[in-house]
Parts: C-alpha cells; structure tokens; sequence
C-alpha cells in the first residue's frame, strides 16, 4: 500500500469542542492532524491505501462516524 496526503475541511463538529480531537481519533482519524483555521476544521492526512480515491474515501466514511460532513477536499497529492 502507499500513503497519500490530502486535507479535508469538514463541518458539522464544534471547533471549540474539547472532546473534538478525541473524538475524530476514536472515529479513525488517527492517521490525521487537526487544525482550526478562521473557525473552520481541517484534517491534514497521511494514509495508507490501495488508491487516492479509496484514501479519501475511508477518510470520509471514518469522519461520518464522528458527525462530521466533509465540505472540500484540498492539497492531493
């Protein structure tokens, strides 16, 4: 497998959460640093996957399950 890193700007959770982080993790997005950024939330990504698509799509099903919506997509590569 490689690893792909690609950052997904999200929306639906509480920046000023502080379970926000714990919360992301449990839901599989340990693999994924978070930042806030003019109050928005931004996952920067580094993850292992057959395919850029199947990255990003297992990033998305992962933050799903954290409440979380997945507004754009930025730096592939």
């Amino acid at each position: 497998m490689k690893k792909f890193d690609f950052t997904l700007v999200i929306t639906g959770l509480d920046p000023s959460d502080e379970t926000l982080e714990d919360r992301l993790y449990k839901a599989g997005c340990s693999d994924a640093l978070v930042c806030v950024i003019d109050g928005n939330v931004e996952l920067d990504f580094t993850r292992e996957a057959e395919s850029l698509d199947q990255a990003i799509k297992s990033a998305e099903e992962n933050l799903t399950k954290a409440g979380a919506k997945v507004l754009k997509t930025l730096q592939v590569s």
